[in-house]
């Protein structure tokens, strides 16, 4: 004998009342895991954002050192290229007063120097073949001796070129110290 309907209607509605609470609940939380997740995703963004922003400020941070310190080397280097045009000036108008124009290198001795100054051969750029030895001066003596005017005025040149080059090498260094701190 089957139970009359009306006593399986209550058991019924409870079995459904029960299905309905335990759906609901995996329905909360499930939601609570996925608004848990969200607000994890939501700090991780705001963390790497957070990131970007300092690395960003520390690259403006160093691009603003490097061109404060390029601009100071840059400053110092024509200060004391001023400083040394004076000084060589100077030499010169003092060269020309006391050089007395007597003959102190030979012809032959100064051709000699001009031949061993070109002998070393140039470095070429990589991948291309080396460049010939550069040729000797031309004698612009014609044959004559060099006074101790040429060999000083040729000084001063080299004095010139040499402090131009170490003063570059002096910027390049003092940049590189503020920027890298080597």
């Amino acid at each position: 004998m089957r139970p009359p309907l009306h006593r399986l209607i209550p058991h019924l509605a409870v079995a459904a009342l029960a299905a309905a609470l335990a759906w609901s609940a995996a329905g909360a939380l499930h939601r609570a895991e996925l608004l848990a997740e969200r607000q994890r995703t939501a700090a991780c963004r705001l963390d790497l954002e957070r990131e970007r922003r300092a690395r960003a400020q520390a690259a403006l941070a160093l691009h603003q050192r490097a061109q404060a310190a390029a601009a100071e080397a840059a400053r110092q280097l024509a200060a004391q290229q001023t400083r040394f045009e004076r000084r060589l000036q100077e030499t010169r108008h003092a060269l020309y007063r006391l050089a007395d124009g007597r003959e102190c290198l030979s012809a032959r001795l100064r051709l000699r120097l001009n031949a061993a100054l070109a002998a070393d051969e140039l470095s070429a750029p990589a991948g291309e073949p080396a460049h010939p030895p550069a040729e000797p001066a031309a004698d612009p003596g014609h044959g004559q001796a060099s006074t101790d005017a040429d060999l000083a005025a040729w000084v001063l040149d080299a004095a010139a070129l040499y402090h131009a080059c170490r003063g570059r090498i002096d910027a390049l260094r003092q940049w590189d110290e503020a920027t890298h701190g080597r």
